[in-house]
């Protein structure tokens, strides 16, 4: 199962480091004690940022997602591979987001 952790007043990554396990998972109660909120796995789409940099997985962005995107969202640094597909693509232009793409942002993986 996956989710998404977010703070109203910033995200502290050396402090969320500290919580997390061998794998990377965030203990969920050490999480609540700093301030943060458990959302649902794809609720990372709808936060109300500048910019975004989806990292994880291909194809996160795609035609039955990309709507929920935030409206706010200026620029799209492909962190992974592959992170939209070409529909998302085309709304994404559609919007005027400034897309740095996977080959540049991550150099090559």
């Amino acid at each position: 199962m996956s989710y998404t952790y977010r703070r109203k007043g910033g995200i502290d990554m050396e402090q969320l480091t500290g919580i997390t396990d061998r794998f990377g998972g965030i203990d969920k109660n050490k999480s609540r004690d700093l301030g943060y909120e458990r959302l649902p796995g794809e609720a990372w789409l709808e936060q109300e940022v500048d910019v975004l940099i989806p990292a994880a997985l291909e194809n996160q962005l795609h035609a039955g997602n990309i709507e929920r995107l935030s409206r706010q969202v200026k620029l799209l640094a492909e962190g992974a591979n592959g992170p939209t597909t070409p529909e998302a693509d085309a709304v994404l232009a559609k919007r005027g987001v400034f897309v740095i793409p996977d080959f540049l942002a991550n150099a090559g993986g």
